[in-house]
């Protein structure tokens, strides 16, 4: 952003200064003890954060497993790099990469506490040394000069040219060191039980950038990665960050030699699987199955930071955690009660098929704090359930814990036109701190005149209600007890899963069965994809090899024309890079040095590029070869692009999601049925008998 080319001497004198007022921002934050805004950062959006994190660095180095080089950005332009990485895919890198990931994710599982990344990175630098595998284009680390940096306080004279820049950038910095770090630190501190100041942990980066500053370095943060990988090996102290740093001493003054042994595919595995040890998609299996506005609450942090980025990631992600939290004490967990008959207590009507309700009386229970947000709610729940032989209500309020002085008035109406109909009104099961409430907002005549209540077995028994309870459509049932434990069971069923679990079972193995046939599919696809252009590089080299011989021969370009077709170009292009020969036209062409294609050429013997043309639906390969001589042959064919070629089977597609979404969806009904029925017929027999 700030135009300075990177390497440059200009950015080797800027970035000491952004790392030295990264450190007085951070400086700022301790004092302003900015560490507490992470205690108001629920676990759901903690999880999420950590998860995104994880997931973008993972995949900015996907594209070195294979030879490529890694990615920056967010989600969508890492997945492009990715992509268009794919043309310098070498398969002795992959093979490196996965495997070292395959054999790091199988160790941890079975030996977690050996070693083995320092294994295989010390295979990784042998098979350098013996096979020297660089020479088939695996990359190694570039070198590192010996030494210890020098000390030298930064040049501060650049501020001045670009204040607002570098002060606005270097502000970013900072608040991406504080929430990455902090929450990472506040997510392993959760995990295994133990405290952090994170005020502390503030200032102690703040100190670490003012060091980082003085030895020209860029700023510095927790790393995610090495987190996961101490995590790994049982580290639980600052043993771990001192060994590591004595190390780096190490390793600067005596080994740097062997750092340029070691293959970028191995390291890179590493890292992903240290990364992958953070992801919190537990957690997030975890709040799908309790709690599905915090599941929401955990994608929103994560898609947010993978889409957007670090900061506005946990905006979001905190936004949506007050925004539950503000939902949550509107509208609380409520319902009317009910009785099953040969059962002690009371249960929620929607929930349970088998309770009644008490003959004449409306029981209900609100979950929540009751103000001024909730009260209309709360009083229109009320009247609606109210019928005309109705001749008491009693609220369950041992889920109210406190009530303001809108609420304490709205109890007071409500009960004197409760009383008008000739209704009786009582507030029972809470705790004694509502009454001292109801007494300071002007409201002690609910207590005084008995409206208030302990429980809801005294306000029956206050009403003219005694046991056994007279249930609505009750039928003078008297049950055995083994028909009281099988209506048990289903009342814990229906409790647990609610009366629509029939189509939440059938609607789950319907998406399940939906989503696997179109992952497939997408596979299928993708597979092709890959053999369609192996196929056609292939023949292009074929073709490349061929023209090349006969040219060697006949040392004419000339001839290069009795090798075209109207389907195959020929190129022929000197060292310069100026076009000596071109099968398609004989007007003069610009200078081709530039072309992808040439330049791969010119520096490994052959070079590969594809380009696609928006308006006629075809793409050109490119297939460049040096020559002997020093001048480079190139061969192009077009060729319909691989989704074009997809446009005359789209009826057919579209037909067979068709088909695939109906047999998903009958065979979902059909295995809920074969789930539920079982349970629908205990319920049909138990009424059955109740008839009887």
């Amino acid at each position: 952003s700030l135009g300075i080319v990177t390497g440059s001497g200009e950015a080797i004198r800027l970035v000491p200064v952004i790392t030295l007022v990264t450190a007085g921002w951070l400086l700022l934050f301790y004092i302003v003890r900015a560490g507490k805004l992470v205690s108001y950062i629920s676990t759901p959006v903690m999880g999420g954060f950590i998860s995104g994190i994880g997931c973008t660095i993972i995949l900015m180095q996907v594209a070195k497993l294979f030879g490529g080089s890694a990615g920056t950005g967010e989600l969508f332009v890492l997945i492009a790099h990715i992509l268009n990485q794919l043309q310098y895919f070498n398969l002795l890198s992959a093979v490196l990469g996965i495997g070292t990931i395959v054999i790091i994710l199988t160790a941890k599982k079975y030996v977690p506490k050996f070693p083995m990344s320092v294994v295989l990175m010390a295979v990784g630098a042998a098979l350098t040394a013996v096979f020297h595998i660089d020479r088939y284009g695996v990359k190694l680390l570039p070198q590192v000069s010996a030494g210890l940096p020098k000390l030298a306080f930064p040049d501060v004279s650049v501020l001045g040219e670009n204040t607002g820049d570098i002060l606005l950038l270097s502000f970013t910095v900072a608040l991406v060191i504080v929430a990455q770090t902090l929450l990472a630190s506040s997510n392993y501190a959760l995990k295994y039980n133990y405290k952090i100041n994170n005020n502390r942990e503030v200032l102690a980066y703040a100190a670490g950038n003012f060091a980082g500053a003085l030895v020209g370095c860029c700023p510095i943060n927790g790393s995610v990665s090495r987190t996961g990988i101490g995590d790994q090996f049982g580290a639980r102290s600052q043993v771990m960050s001192l060994s590591a740093a004595f190390t780096m001493v190490l390793v600067l003054l005596f080994g740097t030699g062997l750092l340029q042994y070691l293959p970028v595919p191995v390291l890179t595995g590493i890292v992903i699987c240290a990364l992958i040890g953070i992801l919190e998609f537990g957690l997030a299996k975890k709040l799908w199955k309790t709690n599905k506005q915090e599941f929401l609450i955990f994608m929103a942090a994560f898609f947010g930071v993978l889409i957007f980025g670090t900061i506005y990631g946990v905006i979001i992600g905190v936004i949506l955690s007050f925004i539950a939290v503000i939902i949550r004490a509107v509208v609380p967990p409520k319902g009317f009660l009910g009785m099953i008959p040969g059962q002690e207590g009371f249960y929620a009507l929607k929930r349970n098929r088998n309770a009644h309700p008490v003959q004449h009386t409306v029981i209900y229970r609100f979950s929540g704090n009751l103000f001024f947000a909730n009260i209309d709610t709360f009083q229109n729940d009320i009247e609606n359930a109210i019928k005309e032989d109705t001749k008491q209500v009693i609220v369950d309020a041992s889920g109210i814990g406190s009530i303001d002085i809108t609420a304490a008035d709205r109890l007071v109406i409500l009960n004197r036109n409760l009383r008008a109909k000739g209704i009786r009104f009582y507030l029972t099961e809470h705790v004694g701190a509502v009454n001292d409430q109801l007494r300071a907002f002007g409201a002690g005549s609910l207590v005084e005149e008995g409206v208030a209540r302990r429980t809801i077995s005294l306000a029956l028994r206050d009403a003219g209600v005694d046991k056994p309870y007279p249930l609505e459509n009750e039928n003078g049932l008297n049950m055995k007890y083994a028909f009281v434990e099988a209506q048990e069971r289903l009342a814990e069923f229906e409790w647990a899963f609610g009366n629509d679990a029939e189509e939440k079972i059938g609607y789950r193995l319907f998406l399940m069965g939906f989503v696997g046939l179109l992952c497939t599919a997408a596979l299928c696809i993708f597979v092709f994809h890959k053999a369609f252009r192996t196929q056609v590089w292939t023949a292009m080299e074929h073709e490349a090899d061929l023209v090349s011989a006969g040219y060697r021969l006949s040392g004419d370009p000339r001839q290069l024309s009795a090798y075209s077709t109207s389907n195959l170009r020929i190129t022929l292009i000197d060292p310069d890079g100026n076009v000596l020969f071109e099968s398609a036209t004989a007007q003069p062409l610009e200078n081709h040095l530039t072309r992808p294609e040439i330049q791969q050429a010119m520096q490994s013997g052959v070079g590969r590029d594809c380009r696609d043309s928006q308006t006629t639906g075809y793409e050109t390969y490119y297939y460049a070869l040096l020559l002997p001589s020093g001048e480079i042959l190139r061969v192009a064919q077009d060729s319909e692009t691989t989704w074009s070629i997809y446009d005359d089977a789209i009826p057919a597609i579209i037909l067979s999601c068709v088909l695939m979404m109906a047999a998903a969806a009958l065979m979902a009904g059909l295995l809920t049925k074969s789930l539920v029925q079982p349970v629908l017929n205990m319920t049909e027999d138990l009424d059955h008998i109740q008839d009887k």
